[in-house]
């Protein structure tokens, strides 16, 4: 069963996404170590946490992600920022400050609680089976991103990638979208591959593992 870039059906704001499951367990485990942290007076190592949490999983995965129509909700994103925003405002308080009631926030960020771990938040670190899921989508979608700079594939290039059994056909749209897949079919054995273009291609498949 072939699934392109065709869009998924919208979600109503109540119902979190794999996507919004992964990001608010990440949030949940980012909010912990801050705090942790803070509270040793290791500033150093919040500041890193902080950072590696915003840029290599909320802007680099999660932002992504949100461009695909569906695979987001707009009440998960704000959560998450305007938990962002609490948790940075020690080290960036006049970009906080002026960036929270534009997110939605309450009054004054200097006078907000300091973040906790909500219970969405807890219920998406209990979900161990579509937290895999998703870590799968984004092993592949490295591995296609490896594959095309190391033949030096252009962008341009469709690439046509073919998922085992493992990754549900729900996530295929976003599977596409991230990798910059044409299009992304059911395989049979191994794990991912995928189909070059011929002007690339030694061979017509390469492993996407």
């Amino acid at each position: 069963k072939r699934t392109s870039r065709r869009r998924p059906p919208r979600r109503s704001s109540g119902t979190p996404t794999p996507f919004d499951l992964w990001i608010l367990a990440r949030c949940a485990r980012a909010t912990k170590e801050v705090t942790v942290a803070i509270e040793a007076f290791r500033l150093g190592d919040a500041a890193r946490t902080l950072h590696a949490f915003f840029w290599d999983e909320f802007a680099d995965w999660y932002v992504e992600a949100s461009k695909v129509p569906g695979a987001t909700t707009p009440d998960v994103a704000g959560e998450v920022f305007r938990t962002l925003l609490r948790l940075a405002h020690p080290f960036l308080p006049f970009v906080t400050e002026a960036l929270w009631a534009g997110a939605g926030g309450e009054g004054l960020l200097v006078t907000a609680p300091w973040p906790a771990v909500s219970q969405a938040m807890a219920r998406a670190e209990r979900s161990n089976v579509t937290l895999a899921r998703v870590e799968d989508v984004r092993r592949i979608v490295r591995a296609v991103r490896s594959v095309r700079a190391f033949l030096r594939i252009p962008a341009a290039y469709p690439l046509r990638l073919q998922i085992a059994d493992g990754v549900p056909a729900s996530l295929f749209p976003l599977l596409a979208s991230l990798a910059g897949c044409q299009d992304v079919t059911r395989g049979r054995g191994g794990d991912a591959w995928v189909s070059l273009p011929p002007a690339f291609a030694r061979e017509p498949r390469a492993s996407a593992r």
